[in-house]
């Protein structure tokens, strides 16, 4: 039986840790994987704040600064991003 203050601090333990095996794609560096190596697609964000999304279809980190930010997307998950209506191409 637990008490209230090992319930607490469980909810207020830190977000969970995301494997390293998940390529994290920033704005700033280019990416890595089938879609980047042929050179991924770039898209701008068009949103007002910061951005961060995991991709169902790779399960690759997609995340950028603000506004005006370049994204290299893999190709598979561009259609996705661009329905969004966040993105367009760069």
């Amino acid at each position: 039986m637990s008490c209230c203050g090992q319930r607490r601090r469980a909810l207020a333990s830190p977000a969970p840790h995301v494997p390293s095996s998940a390529p994290v794609m920033r704005s700033h560096t280019p990416g890595t994987g089938p879609g980047a190596a042929a050179g991924g697609i770039a898209l701008r964000y068009l949103g007002l704040g910061p951005f961060t999304s995991r991709s169902p279809r790779t399960g690759r980190l997609y995340a950028c600064g603000g506004s005006g930010a370049t994204l290299r997307v893999d190709a598979a998950d561009a259609d996705a991003m661009l329905r969004t209506r966040l993105f367009r191409r760069a």
